[in-house]
């Protein structure tokens, strides 16, 4: 049965993302201050996990009553009640919190207890930027284990377990991380630490541009009737419209990894907030256009039935099929890039939040190389389109 050539209601969805203050220092040429991001009327209620050797609990315990002094909610096993499932109740914990405090002495360097709890962490708080490190002892440093050596650590080492002005920078961290939107809102999406949601939009991406190249032999075809061809043009510029916006919006991430004075926050703060992903979502083409203008009457389908040949409507059937169910796949595909960003954005704010503005530095730099496979494949289709659309007499989009 021949495929009814319909307009479909589009739908748009909006997104909300909440943003938490930040931290007023940097490091590494990166400055955040308390007017990055306004703080909301109503603060987020979470808890900072402590991970430790059960030898150092005593000193843990000081940092614990201090912590708990400035109004943290604070989870460590000392409240685990007799009965309970530990390890079980441990994981959940850890998994649920809203960063992890990791206590580096030389005991816990080597113990398979802590090493089991923060490899758990490492899935969770490593991921998402929400990792603390504190280190008791000086020497222990050299024993931290990858990849967590990577992070910069509060040195207590010369703490003298009674001065309170030390402690200090540590609780304002744990303080700006349980302010943040809460882990729930980190689990519902795919950041770059994830290849599948890049590998999806570069397939996408190329896929539009091999139905690009059937376009432009279609189109050879139509050259003659204006309306047709006007028609033809139209249907292409959803195409066109997709592949810059998806890539405008990684290009943008990126930048803000490389200005000249490092990485900028406030950019990211905005990513995180879904400036990217409305971007996209805002100026994609559609699919449902792109089947108006090949199905409606006196289209370019009434033109190819009344002139072409039956092999040349079949093909052109299949093609301006697959490009009208695109919203459903190529165009979700590369729309979905926008999610990832703004979900690899979050992670990025948690480190500055954190005081963890190198390795904030370096996760911008890995997501670019995680995005270059993408970059490439956009500008290539963008090429053969608009040399699709030079062969076709189309005027240059602006």
């Amino acid at each position: 049965m021949p495929r009814r050539w319909l307009s479909i209601d589009r739908a748009r969805s909006h997104t909300i993302a909440f943003v938490r203050r930040l931290r007023g220092r940097g490091l590494g040429g990166i400055s955040v201050n308390s007017s990055t991001v306004r703080p909301p009327a109503e603060s987020r209620r979470g808890w900072a996990f402590v991970s430790y050797a059960h030898e150092d609990e005593e000193r843990v315990r000081s940092i614990v009553d201090y912590l708990k002094s400035r109004k943290i909610e604070i989870w460590w096993d000392d409240l685990l009640e007799p009965g309970d499932a530990w390890r079980w109740v441990l994981m959940r914990k850890i998994r649920d919190a809203a960063c992890v405090v990791v206590m580096w002495s030389e005991t816990s360097v080597q113990s398979r207890f802590v090493a089991a709890e923060v490899g758990e962490a490492l899935d969770r708080a490593w991921a998402s930027g929400r990792l603390v490190p504190v280190l008791l002892d000086r020497h222990a440093a050299p024993g931290i284990p990858l990849p967590f050596k990577e992070l910069q650590y509060h040195d207590l080492s010369q703490w003298d377990g009674s001065a309170r002005r030390p402690l200090a920078p540590l609780a304002s961290v744990v303080r700006n991380l349980i302010r943040r939107p809460p882990r729930s809102e980190e689990r519902q999406g795919q950041n770059l630490g994830n290849d599948s949601p890049v590998r999806s939009a570069t397939d996408a991406s190329t896929q539009l541009r091999q139905l690009s190249q059937h376009v432009g032999i279609i189109g050879e075809v139509l050259l003659g009737d204006d309306q047709a061809v006007d028609d033809l043009r139209a249907a292409l510029d959803e195409v066109h419209k997709t592949l810059d916006v998806v890539a405008a919006a990684v290009e943008e991430f990126v930048a803000a990894g490389l200005t000249h004075n490092g990485l900028d926050p406030r950019s990211y703060v905005r990513f995180e907030r879904g400036a990217l992903s409305r971007q996209i979502r805002d100026g994609r083409g559609h699919c449902d256009l792109i089947a108006l203008h090949y199905g409606r009457r006196d289209g370019v389908r009434a033109w190819l039935k009344a002139h072409a040949s039956e092999q040349v409507l079949t093909r052109a059937d299949e093609v301006f099929s697959q490009l009208s169910e695109a919203d459903v796949d190529l165009f979700q595909w590369l729309g979905h890039i926008g999610e990832v960003l703004t979900n690899e954005s979050r992670i990025v704010v948690n480190l500055l939040a954190a005081d963890q503005a190198e390795a904030a530095r370096q996760r911008v730099l890995e997501g670019r190389e995680r995005l270059a496979p993408l970059e490439a494949d956009l500008q290539k289709s963008t090429e053969v389109l608009q040399n699709v659309e030079h062969r076709l007499g189309f005027a240059p989009r602006t």
